[in-house]
């Protein structure tokens, strides 16, 4: 499972009509129709604010994929979909700044956006922002509490020791029997 977010060119989507605009075919002329132009600009635009991503394009000019470290951003020619699977990382903080960081590229370019999760279009990112962020706290309720990088490392570091005092009583144990033996 996975938290979806839609941006539609367009300014006249409402959660009546979404349908109409979602997984449609679209022709040039089409007003909600997203170039492979614009897909590169949206591209550059998000890189240029620091996002982080591997490309991969379509063999025709109507797709466009860039993959974040836990997520993915699909372009096509109709849409553009942010996909972030329910991790525990996907409802961190730094998660909320990038997602906030892409509604603002997108809206900034004419697009409206659309939470299936909730059922609402939205031309700010804030206002959506507020119900992600709430929907990422009720998520972070079911993972388990993270443990920090230096109490794992700790933790690793006593069970070596253990095993290192284990493997050196072994040892001391099986040369005082092979002496014993001897004399």
């Amino acid at each position: 499972m996975s938290y979806d977010i839609y941006f539609i060119k367009s300014d006249g989507l409402s959660s009546e009509n979404i349908d109409e605009y979602l997984e449609t075919e679209v022709s040039d002329t089409d007003q909600h129709f997203i170039s492979k132009a614009l897909m590169n600009e949206v591209k550059v635009e998000l890189a240029a604010n620091g996002l982080s991503f591997e490309t991969f394009e379509g063999k025709q000019d109507d797709y466009v994929e860039l993959n974040l470290e836990t997520y993915q951003i699909s372009m096509s020619n109709s849409q553009i979909a942010v996909s972030l699977p329910y991790w525990d990382i996907n409802s961190s903080d730094a998660i909320d700044i990038e997602v906030k960081l892409i509604s603002k590229v997108l809206i900034e370019r004419g697009f409206t956006g659309y939470d299936p999760q909730t059922g609402k279009c939205f031309t700010e990112p804030t206002t959506f922002l507020t119900e992600f962020s709430r929907t990422n706290e009720n998520v972070k309720e079911h993972f388990p509490p993270q443990v920090s990088n230096e109490k794992t490392s700790e933790f690793w570091r006593l069970i070596k020791l253990g095993v290192i005092f284990v493997l050196a009583f072994l040892l001391i144990k099986l040369l005082a029997s092979l002496a014993s033996s001897l004399f």
